[in-house]
């Protein structure tokens, strides 16, 4: 387990039920490229902006001097090794490919726009499960909660880790209803298997029928996963879950 924060313990996928059902039977998740997102700004470099000029961050600074031997025939120009340095950084950005959550369980929004008005469903995740062990065959580089402020641009050179939540986890504030939490790693953009017990929850949207809620209980018990299984329901204005599990 990890010191994840309380906030961030259960993530949440908005899904159809074509979608939920392949993701259950196959216990994998689809990564992809950010350039295909709905937000165009998403991944975006004017962000972020790359000088030398005051205080490097010591892992900048090792990547810096890993170009300098790279390029030991030639003296490099500060300028130069920026321009070389923001290079790397816009190649890994573009063999990046992210998986998108929702802190967010109850959000109607999102229901309707990702799980096709409640005729889907919406999984849940353990995230307390350590980042090397949730999935089989993919490494994870960067994870974490979505900021929606585009002000202020960051000096990549002089915080790193600012410069990349700016780069990989930061969107306009339109999407801020989303609530969204993100998986990032530098892969080919595809299907990759997660470990059953990272599958915590499936929540089956208030639209679906009964046949649909008998076929995600079979394949549950097929694939012979632990998992708690709702269904929604209203109760006055508000969304309820009763177990059928």
């Amino acid at each position: 387990m990890t010191d994840t924060p309380k906030e961030f313990l259960n993530i949440f996928k908005y899904v159809s039920f074509d979608v939920g059902e392949a993701i259950i039977s196959n216990l994998s998740l689809k990564f992809t490229d950010p350039k295909y997102f709905n937000d165009p700004f998403d991944c975006d470099l004017n962000g972020i902006y790359f000088s030398l000029d005051g205080v490097v961050d010591p892992k900048v600074q090792l990547e810096i001097e890993q170009l300098k031997r790279e390029f030991s025939f030639t003296t490099l120009s500060n300028e130069l090794l920026v321009n070389a340095y923001q290079e790397t950084i816009a190649d890994k950005v573009k063999r990046s490919v992210a998986s998108c959550f929702s802190l967010d369980k109850n959000n109607h929004l999102m229901w309707s726009h990702y799980a096709n008005n409640h005729t889907g469903m919406c999984l849940g995740f353990d995230n307390s499960i350590l980042i090397k062990e949730k999935f089989v065959d993919l490494e994870l580089g960067i994870e974490g909660e979505m900021v929606y402020d585009f002000e202020e641009k960051v000096n990549f050179c002089a915080d790193k880790i600012t410069g990349n939540q700016r780069l990989y986890l930061t969107k306009l504030e339109p999407w801020k209803y989303e609530r969204e939490y993100r998986f990032v790693a530098i892969a080919d953009e595809g299907i990759y298997h997660f470990k059953k017990e990272f599958l915590k929850t499936i929540i089956l949207g208030l639209r679906l029928k009964e046949d649909q809620i008998s076929r995600i209980i079979r394949l549950c018990n097929r694939v012979k996963l632990n998992v708690e299984i709702l269904k929604t329901e209203i109760s006055g204005s508000q969304l309820v879950y009763r177990s059928v599990s």
